[in-house]
């Protein structure tokens, strides 16, 4: 009789490759490293790490108190998102912003401004009355 069949094998397989996943497992059989792999190698030994320091908690660095790039918010003052272009309100209520508003010239970005504010606030009126009837027809079929 033999002893290891078609079905232990197949349960071997499986538990080696669920541990392979596990546990940061590298096939002998595939070469890891080649030049164009650099960066790839690099990713895999931070997740390698991850996986080995799960208990382990890394703290962040501190910040250098005297950078000016960094914005500081204390009570009672206010962060302006100026710079990253206004928000737009699509017609189903989700919202995004202009990926390219650094590209802009200022003339774009006020004429931008403008048409989005505006749209903005006809989507708003039609969000809100949408939501209103809406609830008017779950009251009235409630009843």
């Amino acid at each position: 009789m033999n002893l290891i069949g078609l079905p232990s094998i197949v349960l071997i397989v499986l538990v080696m490759s669920m541990s392979s996943k596990a546990e940061g497992f590298v096939n002998p059989s595939i070469k890891q490293k080649s030049p164009s792999s650099s960066r790839n190698s690099e990713m895999n030994s931070q997740d390698n790490e991850t996986t080995a320091g799960k208990n382990e908690i890394k703290a962040l660095s501190e910040a250098d108190p005297n950078d000016t790039s960094i914005p500081t918010l204390k009570l009672g003052n206010t962060i302006s998102f100026k710079n990253l272009g206004p928000i737009i309100i699509n017609s189903d209520g989700t919202t995004m912003r202009i990926d390219n508003w650094d590209e802009l010239t200022e003339r774009e970005k006020e004429v931008t401004w403008k048409r989005i504010s505006k749209r903005n606030e006809e989507r708003k009126k039609a969000l809100f009355e949408k939501q209103q009837n809406e609830i008017k027809e779950q009251t009235q079929s409630s009843e």
